[in-house]
């Protein structure tokens, strides 16, 4: 379990399946829900441009996220997110430029 933010992928780089759960305030989650018309909340997932890691935002309860653990023990799973990891890796280190520069672009791109 990973609550969203740059822990998502520093999880990622370092290739540990998860799974994104976080809560906000309600005030937040309204004007936040206003504001950002992005698909994903996790890094991994905007980065990638398609869900990666599952996430699940605000109503977040134990059955849900049990079932989301679980989904990540089964063998296809591990290769999908593996695959898709790499695909990050080489995304944002691979290059031989500053990491930090890679993943700011990155984001601005999938923003616009």
């Amino acid at each position: 379990m990973v609550a969203s933010g740059t822990a998502t992928l520093e999880t990622a780089l370092f290739k540990v399946p998860q799974v994104v759960a976080y809560k906000v305030n309600k005030i937040t989650y309204f004007v936040g829900k206003q504001l950002l018309k992005i698909p994903y909340i996790s890094l991994v997932n905007i980065l990638l441009q398609k869900q990666l890691v599952e996430e699940y935002l605000q109503n977040i309860e134990v059955k849900t996220l049990t079932g989301a653990i679980e989904r990540l023990q089964s063998p296809s799973s591990l290769e999908t997110i593996n695959e898709g990891y790499s695909e990050l890796w080489n995304m944002l280190i691979a290059k031989g430029q500053d990491v930090s520069q890679n993943v700011a672009e990155n984001i601005l791109t999938s923003l616009k």
